[in-house]
C-alpha cells in the first residue's frame, strides 16, 4: 500500500518515545515565534520611522491599528469556525504565506491606503488567526498537562519579543525600517511553513491517540505503554456556552484588560522614550519584558495545574496594575528594567493562562468557535486601547495621564472572576474521547 503523509506522521507518533502532542506544542512554539510582526510591542517599533519619514501622526498610526484590529476581531468567529472544521494544518499554512506576504507589502507603502491595509493582514493573521490555531490546537493535544503544554506555547511569543527587538532596530540604525519589515517577511516563510505542513494536526483523536498520551488501560506512558486513564473533561456546545452567565464574565475579564495591554505594547517604544530613556535602551528593556514574558508563562503554567485557573488570573491581573503605576513614575533605566520585568511577567502568565481557562470551562468539543467567539470581544476591545494613547499623545502632549487611568482596568476584571465560579454543568465533565 502506498504510503501517505498522513499515514507517515501516524506511524512517528508510534514510534516517537515521547507523547506526540509536544511535537504539537514545538510547532506551535515557532508559531507564535512568528506571530510577531502582528504583535503591538512590533509593530510599536514603526511608529516614529514611519511617523518621521512619511509625515504621519500617531493618530493616523494608531486609527490604522484600531481599524486592522476591529476587522480581526469581527472575523474571529469565521476562523474560529474553519479551524473547527478543517483542522489547524493547512489554516496555518495559509495564514503563514500570508504574514510574510504582509510584512513584504508593508515594505513598500507609501499611502495611508498602503498602511491600513498591511496592519490589517498583519493584525488578522499573525496576531488573531496564527495564535488562534496554536493555543486551541495545543490545548486539544492536553487535559492534565494543560497548563505547561500552554505555558511552553506562550513561550515562542516571548522568544519572538525578545529575538526580533534587537534584530529590527538594528537593522533599521543600520538600513531603514522598509528593510526590517522585509527581513521579517522571508523569516516568516522560512520558520514556519515547513514544520506546519509536516506536523501540525488537530486533536490526538485523529492519530488513534488520546489527551497527554494517556488510556484507559496501563500505567506507565509510551508508544507500547499507555498511561494512565483520559481525565473527566467539561463538553460545551457553542450554543450551550454562550447562554451561560459565567461565559460572560470571562469575556469581561480577558477583554477589557486588552485595552490596557495592547495601547501600551503598540506605544511602548515611545512610551519610553517619552520617560527618557533612548530608542536603543527602551529596545533593551522590550528585550528584558520578552525575557520575562517566558518567566510568566512558565511560573504560571505549573501553578495552573495545582490552584483554579481563575484564582491565578487574578495574581496576574495584579501584577499588570503594578506594572502600569511603575512605568507612569519610571524616571531612569532601572525603573524601565522593573516595568519590563513587571509587565513582562504578567503578559507571560495571561498568555499561557487564558487558553487553560477557556479549554478547561468548556471543554475540546467546539474549542475553535467558543474561543474565536471570545477572540472577537478580545481584540475588538484591544482596538480602543491604541487609538485612545494615540490621540492622547498627540492632544496632551504626552501618555501619562491615559496609562494612570487606564491602570485602573485589571481591577474590573478581577471582579468579573471572582464572580466567574464553574458554570454547573462544566462541573459534570465527561471521559475525555479514547482510541
Amino acid at each position: 500500500m502506498k504510503s501517505t503523509p498522513e499515514g507517515n506522521v501516524s506511524e512517528l507518533a508510534r514510534r516517537l518515545p515521547f507523547f506526540y502532542g509536544w511535537v504539537v506544542v514545538a510547532v506551535a512554539v515557532l508559531g507564535m515565534f512568528t506571530s510577531a510582526p502582528g504583535q503591538g510591542s512590533i509593530m510599536s517599533m514603526f511608529l516614529a520611522p514611519i511617523s518621521e519619514e512619511l509625515h504621519w501622526s500617531r493618530t493616523l498610526l494608531s486609527g490604522a491599528v484600531t481599524v486592522a484590529t476591529v476587522i480581526s476581531g469581527l472575523t474571529m468567529p469565521l476562523w474560529g469556525h474553519l479551524l473547527d472544521r478543517v483542522g489547524p494544518r493547512l489554516l496555518v499554512v495559509g495564514v503563514t504565506l500570508i504574514v510574510g506576504a504582509a510584512c513584504i507589502w508593508m515594505s513598500r507603502i507609501s499611502t495611508p491606503l498602503g498602511l491600513y491595509v498591511g496592519f490589517v493582514l498583519l493584525r488578522v493573521f499573525a496576531l488573531g488567526v496564527m495564535s488562534l490555531c496554536c493555543t486551541t490546537t495545543v490545548a486539544r493535544w492536553f487535559i492534565r498537562k494543560r497548563g505547561r503544554a500552554s505555558a511552553l506555547t506562550a513561550v515562542g511569543m516571548a522568544a519572538g519579543l525578545g529575538v526580533f527587538p534587537p534584530l529590527l532596530q538594528g537593522i533599521i540604525d543600520a538600513t531603514d525600517w522598509r528593510t526590517a519589515y522585509l527581513v521579517m517577511g522571508f523569516l516568516v516563510w522560512g520558520l514556519m511553513l515547513v514544520p506546519a505542513l509536516l506536523f501540525f494536526r488537530r486533536q490526538p483523536e485523529d492519530m488513534g491517540l488520546v489527551p497527554d498520551g494517556a488510556s484507559q488501560t496501563g500505567s506507565k506512558a509510551g508508544p507500547d505503554r499507555p498511561g494512565p486513564a483520559a481525565p473527566l473533561e467539561p463538553e460545551w456546545s457553542t450554543t450551550q456556552a454562550t447562554r451561560s452567565r459565567t461565559f460572560w464574565l470571562l469575556v469581561v475579564a480577558t477583554a477589557a484588560s486588552s485595552v490596557l495591554v495592547v495601547a501600551i505594547n503598540f506605544h511602548q517604544l515611545p512610551l519610553l522614550v517619552e520617560r527618557g530613556l533612548s530608542p536603543q535602551a527602551a529596545a533593551r528593556v522590550l528585550s528584558v519584558y520578552a525575557l520575562c514574558f517566558a518567566g510568566g508563562a512558565m511560573l504560571s503554567g505549573m501553578v495552573v495545574e495545582r490552584v483554579p485557573v481563575r484564582f491565578a488570573m487574578m495574581g496576574q491581573l495584579l501584577l499588570l496594575t503594578g506594572s502600569v503605576v511603575i512605568l507612569v513614575t519610571t524616571v531612569n533605566i532601572l525603573m524601565a528594567l522593573a516595568f519590563g520585568l513587571a509587565f513582562g511577567l504578567a503578559l507571560g502568565a495571561g498568555s499561557a493562562l487564558e487558553p487553560v481557562l477557556w479549554a478547561n470551562y468548556y471543554g475540546r468539543g467546539h474549542l475553535g468557535r467558543i474561543r474565536g467567539i471570545t477572540m472577537t470581544f478580545r481584540v475588538g476591545a484591544s482596538a480602543v486601547g491604541p487609538l485612545v494613547a494615540g490621540i492622547a499623545y498627540d492632544t496632551l502632549g504626552g501618555y501619562t495621564e491615559v496609562m494612570a487611568i487606564m491602570a485602573f482596568i485589571p481591577l474590573l476584571c478581577i471582579v468579573a472572576l471572582m464572580l466567574a465560579g464553574p458554570p454547573r454543568q462544566a462541573r459534570l465533565g465527561v471521559r475525555a474521547a479514547t482510541s
